[in-house]
């Protein structure tokens, strides 16, 4: 087989791809925290008002741990040391 075609077949992903990809998932789990931050405005049940404020808070939480996540854990499930 020649070179090159190995070295294609096992080639890691572009780093930058997976800061892409997981930017792009924080974003969506901040949209979806401001999502339940309207609906617990709207909301006139204070019981289901305080459900969609802690939904706001936990999907929060995820974009953080997302925002400082390595992306070896992200991809690779593992830390790249």
């Amino acid at each position: 087989m020649p070179v090159g075609l190995v070295e294609e077949q096992y080639r890691l992903p572009d780093i930058t791809v997976g800061m892409n990809l997981m930017q792009a998932r924080a974003d969506q789990f901040r949209k979806n925290a401001d999502d339940c931050e309207r609906r617990a405005a709207s909301c006139k049940d204070r019981h289901v008002k305080k459900i969609f404020e802690e939904l706001a808070h936990q999907w929060r939480y995820l974009a953080r741990q997302v925002d400082e996540m390595d992306p070896a854990v992200f991809f690779y499930g593992r830390h790249n040391y």
